[in-house]
């Protein structure tokens, strides 16, 4: 599988090198406790499911990691809801890739769901669309999270494909 991951990169070099400079720098490594793809600052996390559901959109994948670190998601989150800033900072980084990249299906459709909710992100950051998340669960009268990792690593993991589902 890391074979697939190497050719994404390879791809990601020919077309958009500021990516694959960057995915480069990171050690790549299988973990089947991450739920898809994940980064943690100095990995990049994938495991058997994640390859099966983006097999076909790995460059995107890698460029959506990469921008996990270059915008600084895992140190922006502070004392947030780690589950929901998760979920602003997926969104972020669709819009900062839409231009470049044709998005995986099941993640354009799950944005839609959500902002079917909170309005469309274009153009907002994760800040704000995690206080749009906030007050959304507010009104629904959800209790939200406790602040513990649901998930070992940022990413594209089950939190953007499926927001509703305890991981």
């Amino acid at each position: 599988m890391e074979k697939e991951i190497s050719k994404a990169i390879v791809s990601l070099l020919i077309k958009y090198p500021f990516y694959a400079n960057l995915a480069l720098q990171l050690n790549i490594k299988q973990d089947e406790l991450c739920p898809t793809f994940g980064t943690d600052g100095s990995n990049l996390f994938w495991s058997e499911q994640g390859m099966a559901l983006f097999k076909n959109d790995l460059p995107y994948v890698m460029a959506h990691e990469v921008l996990h670190l270059v915008n600084g998601t895992l140190w922006r989150v502070d004392k947030r809801d780690k589950f929901l800033w998760n979920i602003a900072t997926d969104i972020e980084i669709y819009y900062l890739l839409k231009s470049d990249f044709q998005s995986p299906e099941i993640i354009t459709n799950t944005i839609k769901v959500i902002e079917k909710e909170i309005g469309n992100c274009k153009g907002k950051n994760a800040e704000l669309i995690y206080s749009l998340l906030q007050n959304r669960r507010d009104q629904d009268g959800g209790e939200g999270e406790d602040g513990q990792d649901k998930q070992s690593h940022a990413g594209v993991g089950p939190d953007i494909l499926n927001p509703a589902k305890d991981t």
